[in-house]
């Protein structure tokens, strides 16, 4: 996955979770049963839906840092080989 996939997923995860959050303000997801206010139906989807965005947004970024550092140290291997292979022909 190139850079730009990766914060694509990642914002489009935060915009889902900031879209839900103002959704949720303006809506009240509770009703009354007997005589108590529970969660509706309505809101424990949407909760969902904020939980798999979040997640989604963050394991995005865990990805991409584990790419990264698997590029990083795959260099240094490459760098400390070369550096090693010097030293070999002096």
């Amino acid at each position: 996955m190139s850079d730009l996939q990766y914060q694509i997923v990642k914002y489009l995860g935060g915009i889902v979770a900031a879209l839900y959050g103002l959704y949720a303000t303006f809506t009240d997801f509770h009703e009354t049963k007997d005589g108590k206010k529970v969660l509706s139906k309505a809101g424990r989807y949407g909760l969902v839906i904020l939980a798999i965005s979040s997640v989604w947004s963050l394991s995005s970024d865990v990805l991409k840092d584990r790419i990264e550092r698997k590029q990083k140290d795959a260099h240094d291997l490459t760098g400390a080989a070369k550096v090693c292979s010097d030293r070999t022909k002096l």
